[in-house]
């Protein structure tokens, strides 16, 4: 009798075991999916264009928000691009050669790049990445309405934002942004 029992509470152990993982499995499905989905939503930046640190709760910078970046003159420069970058991004890193592009070839407009981290570091970071851009500065990028890095901002002489591009851009939206400093 006793055996009987004991076979019985191991079926019954097996079974808890297997609802269990199965049920572990349908969670980390649905929350694997959700990012999925949120990708493939119109409007919405793919992985590939939006930093997984995103949230889509705070302010989000729009074309025409007029941005003030302590110590940056927007009337010295008919055009300004902003590069919001964080040392700790992995879509800032896999950006670099682009960067690079740009801080050869950026036409009369000004490179201005903000972090969240110091301006020692940030200055460290680009200079170990062959990025040249002098004007490097410290902000909390939520100031500016940026939600995610990297966020490259276009501005204008009277510090409107005339053009924004979020994330790791692809060839033809690099393309894009040259074309627009000239």
């Amino acid at each position: 009798m006793s055996q009987g029992r004991g076979k019985q509470l191991e079926i019954i152990s097996n079974v808890a075991i297997i609802v269990t993982a199965i049920l572990l499995c349908i969670l980390v499905a649905r929350t694997l999916g959700s990012g999925v989905d949120s990708a493939k939503r119109p409007n919405t930046p793919t992985t590939q264009e939006a930093n997984s640190s995103t949230i889509n709760s705070r302010p989000r910078i729009a074309v025409g928000t007029k941005l003030t970046v302590e110590g940056v003159d927007w009337r010295k420069n008919r055009k300004t691009l902003v590069l919001a970058l964080s040392d700790k991004c992995h879509f800032c890193n896999d950006s670099v050669p682009f960067y690079q592009q740009l801080a050869q070839n950026h036409g009369s407009a000004a490179l201005v790049a903000v972090f969240p981290q110091p301006v020692d570091e940030s200055t460290q970071y680009l200079n170990d990445h062959g990025v040249a851009i002098a004007d490097v500065r410290q902000i909390a990028l939520s100031s500016l309405a940026v939600s995610g890095t990297p966020t490259l901002i276009l501005v204008d002489e009277s510090g409107a934002v005339s053009r924004l591009w979020v994330g790791k851009l692809k060839p033809e939206r690099e393309a894009e942004v040259v074309a627009s400093l000239r």
